[in-house]
């Protein structure tokens, strides 16, 4: 093939590259690059006869040595012209900008392959002698069995390995090209091929372990809190975990037998009239529907204290089926709910029994300066509240005012309300029955 057709196609290939997602441009210029440097030149009639495809007979070595001869002969000529002509030209400019040139790309091939050398024994070193280190700690405890911790940390090691050898052969070549290093390909390939192999093993061992928790699975526990009080509290209950089992990251212990993983409490508040005595709902969640769930929650009641756990349990053997944990508090209509760490537990509903989501209320609070309650409403430390005892009149900062004056009162509040928040769609009636208050 002529070479100015074969440079055309790689400059198509880099070109369509820039376009196309499945062709990258970086590695195509590299191949190229690479292939410009480790390439045999074809000097001999015989080399011209491989590159053609054509048989080594006497006919054709004779009529492939006649055209290399001949164009020796005027290459000879042409260049000898050249030369004489550009003689200190090229002595000085010529051969000083290829000089700089190859050690720049050679210098940068030396510090390419260092660092993957570097790459290669900072990897062995993590996974292949057990150093107590967050990342292959991590790995060791998911990929244990069955050995996939040594095969994914082979992975990695032939995965910086390879660059590590192509970087250094470039780096040999641009400033030892007479070098001649025997077997390399293979070399080369036969890493390949074992990276090739792992990596499916790997993969195909992964999604194994992932298919066979197939849905999902919940398991429901209602737990009794036998109290006369108006009042429950909630608070956390510390786990202990025992000194064999190593931590594996901030929220994972194990001893290969058994996972304690720390449990980031949530709780919804649901209150219900027709109850006399409050009971937590453990709702227990993982992947696998033919799959019983063996996780153990050890929450614990004392008088009107609730305390949950803040770890919980599951067999070893289960690391992978992304357990989940939820509370749910149910409560009579005027039980009161109070948090003894707000820090740790998130807590959601209505807790002081007022009709409104403290959370929300909270939030008005924080950003606003307005406090919604029941037939109440405060702004800016003025309370405007419905007068159960006078139908024609409302009680403004606790004092009783006809309802012809307390519009003004009322405008005023909205007004103040509007301006601390432009979202909020406030709508206070004045009539006989209520005070109402509506937000977007």
């Amino acid at each position: 093939m002529d070479i100015t057709t074969m440079r055309a196609i790689w400059l198509g290939i880099f070109i369509l590259g820039i376009f196309t997602a499945a062709i990258s441009s970086s590695l195509i210029g590299l191949l190229y690059v690479i292939l410009w440097i480790v390439l045999p030149k074809a000097e001999t009639a015989a080399d011209f006869l491989k590159m053609q495809g054509k048989p080594m007979n006497f006919d054709n070595l004779k009529n492939e040595s006649n055209k290399l001869v001949q164009f020796a002969n005027e290459s000879t000529q042409r260049v000898g012209e050249i030369y004489n002509e550009n003689k200190p030209y090229i002595n000085n400019a010529g051969s000083g900008v290829w000089n700089i040139f190859k050690y720049i790309v050679g210098g940068f091939f030396v510090l390419m392959a260092v660092g993957s050398i570097i790459g290669v024994f900072v990897l062995f070193g993590l996974f292949a002698m057990d150093t107590d280190f967050p990342g292959a700690n991590e790995i060791r405890f998911y990929m244990d069995d069955q050995g996939l911790d040594k095969v994914l940390a082979a992975i990695m090691v032939i995965g910086s390995l390879i660059p590590a050898i192509l970087f250094s052969l470039l780096s040999i070549k641009i400033f030892s090209p007479k070098t001649k290093l025997r077997n390399i390909g293979w070399v080369i390939g036969g890493l390949f091929l074992l990276l090739v192999g792992l990596g499916t093993y790997f993969g195909i061992s992964m999604a194994k372990k992932d298919m066979i928790y197939r849905g999902s699975k919940e398991d429901v526990e209602n737990v009794a809190i036998n109290t006369p009080s108006d009042t429950v509290y909630v608070d956390i209950k510390q786990v202990n975990i025992p000194q064999n089992f190593k931590g594996y990251n901030n929220d994972i212990y194990s001893d290969k037998r058994t996972v304690y993983e720390e449990d980031y409490i949530s709780v919804d508040v649901t209150r219900k009239p027709d109850i006399k005595t409050p009971y937590l709902i453990i709702k227990k969640e993982g992947k696998g529907y033919n799959f019983p769930i063996q996780m153990t929650v050890p929450v614990e009641i004392v008088n009107n204290k609730v305390l949950l756990p803040n770890y919980i349990k599951y067999p070893y053997e289960h690391r992978f089926r992304d357990y989940s944990l939820n509370y749910e508090l149910v409560v009579p209509q005027k039980a009161v709910v109070l948090s003894l760490n707000k820090d740790r537990i998130h807590m959601d509903g209505d807790l002081d029994g007022d009709g409104i989501n403290d959370e929300d209320q909270d939030r008005d609070e924080d950003h606003n300066n307005v406090r919604i309650e029941k037939n109440k409403i405060t702004v800016n430390g003025s309370s405007i509240e419905y007068n159960s005892d006078d139908k024609d009149s409302i009680i403004v900062n606790g004092k009783k005012v006809p309802n012809n004056q307390a519009k003004k009162v009322i405008d005023s509040a909205v007004s103040t309300i509007k301006k601390s928040n432009k979202d909020m769609d406030i709508k206070i009636k004045d009539g006989k029955n209520e005070i109402s208050i509506q937000t977007k």
